[in-house]
């Protein structure tokens, strides 16, 4: 990789400013200023975070899969195959695994004298939102966090949350997620449990049409406390992809921490929780830090995944230093990577729009809002997506692209031929990047040749679904959602993916003119793939 992509910029980034400074002009924010049920699960989708490693869909703190809600964790090359039997057929389907959830955090109110409390519920947002008061979103693309400020109704007392969450983007310990959870009382004071939890209860349910298959991939082999939070580990049933999380969590009140907040775990069979309770004044501000340890037997220099996610939360250096490098490692990914659009002469689009009285029209503003549509900021969307699912921690990994990214459970998490749509945008800023998954291709080289031996041909034909061993994903029935009938599903008869792998190589070249490339990896798999046609 050259010195330019490992150079940090002159200046550190700051972070975003109070909510109210976000519009519909401003090209670095997603914004969502009203909570919105219908699309819960799209908004999860488009704010989730990610490192290269692993994706975090951007669900509140208290959510759980409810069928509004879909909190959920994706690995790269985190695949697991599950049996199911489909009429009196088995059928065998590898998944994009969704691993435990390390984002629970909440909280609940607990009234009464000593000796004869009684707690509340624990608090979350009702599906229909009628316990909201007010809630915004905001995921700020230059800084890769992702903020909530939301005002709750309990009764009479009324709560006011905020939230700053991240996937730390960082070259040498990216393994970790970051939760800053503030609860201050407005109108009430008193006695408050803190709830701060690990889940690996979950399974694979975020897609409603395999709901007939099977979907739980995971095992829990330690849910446990440990000498400065909780522990677990969880493991898929074939595969064996094991993932250790470790969090830590402490309690701030004016900047400084308070140790005794009645600290205890509850440790369930595929959860784990650590309460802590403390006095809430009103208008004095509670601060949780939740900090999370995440590794995997995937990961160089790391055997087992739980030892080595306790080693890391037991050194943990301040949150500030931790959100500083996080910044430095987006705002060099940007400087490097950022696409800005000049859509026309401002001064030529000013004379049009003294002929267009539409109320609506805020491009004489902007040169990049058409319609009130920011084009400015779809392309940084995409941009900030691509590096969220791919970035610089995933060079020397053996990744592909999926269909739909590390953000959901649609396409089971294959690989297609996408990254044809992906590469130029990697070859031009980041070319390490497209030699990493061009690479993934040469891994299956062997497997994509077997495959053409057993149709008849020579040379490679590449499956149209990728996986993790590079055999052909697609499945053998297809659940028809008008029919309600499984038919046979006869896609993998499709064969241009080979194609556009071809395609993407000699573009890289094109681009590059990276000849070392080319003889190692690059030209043998071109060359297989035109002996087959």
């Amino acid at each position: 990789m050259s010195q330019q992509h490992q150079s940090p910029p002159k200046e550190e980034p700051k972070e975003p400013a109070p909510p109210e400074y976000a519009s519909t002009k401003d090209s670095w924010s997603l914004v969502y200023d009203k909570y919105d049920e219908k699309h819960a699960q799209l908004r999860e989708a488009l704010t989730t975070l990610g490192n290269g490693i692993f994706c975090t869909r951007g669900a509140e703190e208290e959510s759980h899969a409810d069928g509004t809600h879909y909190p959920a964790t994706y690995f790269a090359g985190g695949f697991n195959r599950l049996d199911s039997k489909v009429g009196d057929s088995k059928v065998s389907n590898e998944d994009l695994v969704n691993f435990p959830n390390w984002l629970p955090l909440t909280f609940r109110i607990v009234e009464g004298e000593k000796g004869k409390e009684k707690e509340g519920d624990w608090f979350e947002i009702k599906k229909d939102g009628s316990n909201l008061l007010s809630y915004r979103k905001q995921l700020d693309l230059k800084t890769g966090i992702l903020h909530r400020w939301i005002k709750v109704k309990d009764g009479d007392k009324v709560t006011t949350i905020s939230s700053k969450r991240i996937v730390r983007m960082h070259s040498i310990n990216p393994h970790m997620g970051v939760i800053e959870y503030v609860i201050t009382p407005e109108n009430w004071e008193g006695q408050i449990e803190i709830r701060s939890s690990l889940d690996g209860s979950v399974e694979n349910t975020g897609i409603a049409r395999y709901s007939e298959l099977a979907s739980k991939h995971l095992k829990v082999l330690a849910a446990r406390e440990t000498d400065k939070g909780i522990l677990l580990v969880a493991t898929t049933v074939t595969s064996q992809f094991v993932v250790g999380m470790a969090a830590s969590t402490k309690v701030f009140v004016d900047k400084e921490e308070v140790t005794d907040v009645g600290r205890r775990v509850l440790a369930e069979q595929e959860k784990v929780h650590e309460i802590c309770s403390i006095k809430a004044q009103k208008g004095n501000p509670i601060t949780v830090e939740k900090v999370v340890s995440i590794y995997s037997n995937h990961d160089a220099g790391v055997l087992e995944p739980g030892e080595a996610a306790c080693a890391l939360i037991s050194c943990l250096p301040p949150l500030k230093a931790m959100m500083r490098t996080h910044l430095l490692q987006w705002a060099s990914l940007w400087e490097h990577s950022d696409v800005v659009l000049k859509m026309k002469d401002d001064k030529e689009r000013d004379v049009k729009d003294s002929h267009n009285h539409d109320a609506n029209h805020e491009s004489n503003h902007d040169s990049t809002l058409i319609q009130g549509f920011n084009c400015q900021l779809a392309v940084r969307l995409h941009i900030f997506h691509l590096l969220a699912v791919v970035s610089l921690n995933s060079l020397y990994r053996d990744v592909g692209v999926p269909a739909r990214g590390l953000h959901g459970e649609s396409y089971r998490g294959h690989i297609f031929w996408d990254e044809m749509f992906i590469l130029p945008f990697y070859t031009l800023h980041i070319p390490a990047i497209s030699q990493t998954l061009i690479r993934y291709r040469y891994s299956r080289l062997v497997r994509a040749r077997q495959m053409a031996l057993q149709e008849g041909y020579k040379g490679a034909l590449f499956p149209w679904q990728s996986g993790s061993s590079g055999c052909e994903e697609s499945q053998t029935v297809h659940y028809n959602p008008v029919s309600k009938k499984w038919d046979p599903d006869n896609s993998s008869l499709q064969r241009h993916v080979s194609l556009a792998i071809a395609y993407n190589i000699l573009r890289y070249y094109d681009t590059t003119k990276d000849t070392q490339f080319m003889e190692m990896y690059g030209a043998e798999l071109v060359i297989n793939i035109c002996r087959f046609w």
